[in-house]
């Protein structure tokens, strides 16, 4: 179900570097007739050479406008972004996630930026998201770097509402568990998930989860979740070290997925297993049995890297808080916090 741009509230951007853009695609979006510049300069305040500008910078990021002089402009096609105006028109009404985005064409990384706007008090409200075309510093676990071409859906999703500290590992888990639903809605692809926070396809690595956590009191101060997925781009034009071990959408299908469509299904999923979470209710345990039938790593031989030792043995178990049960044999050890080795 969709919602037109013009039945949802308009949405104070959280950063001037959006905010005159994201507030003109928005107003033409609601308009029925084409919009003339003196009426944008008008009600945005700005010159009529900087709405130009601005409808110049439109059409180098896709979109596309029928013009008319002494007329005005209107959007004739839109590109496939994640821009605050175009995925609100997506967005299922009683989703909150992502009704305000935050867009660059690149940086470094979406989650260093989203840490960074919290840390500096800019009032980011719950649920918004930070996402770039490319990210040249993406990291997954323990700062390893993520290659992060444009092509792909690198974003984080900011969650400020306290989360139970002992329940912020289920950030990661439930976010997989929507991710993986998402992809096989709009791929078709067999996809499973490797503990704790990776997505895979016939056993290559299709994208990971990296949530980082700041901590106040028993609960969270503040949650991003780092999503990225390796969509419309080429693997065999990934970096030579990591070819024989990742995939991506369009390998493994043959064809791109619209980023809008998918991003919206995945907030739908994500946005109750959030709340859950959240307000102590039943949390990843409401869907831990779906984790656990899409597992890559359960009943496997594996090598659990603990920081400064390894153990290995068979994944017997996950437990509703997210722990995994590897029996070596000798014991059956609990890893709450760990990385999977096969």
């Amino acid at each position: 179900m969709q919602q037109s741009a013009s039945k949802r509230p308009t949405h104070t951007p959280v950063t001037s570097e959006n905010s005159i853009r994201d507030s003109i695609v928005e107003y033409l979006l609601g308009a029925d007739q084409s919009v003339s510049g003196e009426l944008l300069s008008h009600e945005f305040g700005i010159t009529r050479a900087a709405v130009w500008k601005h409808i110049h910078a439109l059409e180098e990021m896709g979109f596309q406008f029928h013009r008319r002089h002494g007329v005005g402009y209107r959007i004739e096609r839109t590109p496939d972004l994640l821009l605050g105006p175009l995925l609100r028109q997506r967005l299922h009404p009683s989703v909150r996630l992502g009704e305000h985005v935050i867009w660059k064409k690149e940086t470094t990384s979406t989650n260093d930026d989203a840490v960074a706007l919290l840390n500096a008090k800019m009032g980011i409200p719950d649920g918004t998201i930070v996402t770039a075309l490319s990210q040249s510093g993406g990291r997954g676990r323990h700062g390893r770097r993520w290659s992060s071409p444009e092509g792909g859906l690198w974003q984080s999703i900011v969650i400020t509402k306290p989360v139970p500290l002992q329940r912020a590992s289920s950030l990661t888990l439930v976010t997989s568990v929507a991710v993986r639903r998402a992809l096989e809605k709009h791929t078709q692809l067999p996809i499973s998930i490797k503990w704790p926070n990776d997505l895979l396809c016939g056993g290559k690595k299709l994208g990971g989860i990296l949530a980082e956590v700041k901590a106040q009191g028993e609960t969270t101060s503040y949650a991003v979740i780092g999503i990225g997925l390796n969509t419309n781009v080429d693997a065999s034009e990934f970096p030579k070290e990591i070819q024989a071990t990742s995939t991506s959408v369009w390998s493994e299908s043959g064809r791109r997925i619209s980023h809008l469509d998918f991003e919206a299904d995945l907030l739908k999923e994500l946005d109750p297993m959030i709340s859950h979470v959240a307000v102590g209710g039943a949390g990843f345990s409401l869907v831990s049995d779906e984790w656990r039938q899409a597992s890559a790593t359960l009943g496997q031989l594996v090598r659990v890297s603990l920081g400064d030792r390894i153990i290995e043995g068979r994944a017997v178990e996950l437990d509703d808080d997210g722990t995994l049960h590897v029996d070596t044999g000798q014991e059956v050890i609990k890893v709450l916090s760990g990385d999977v080795l096969f």
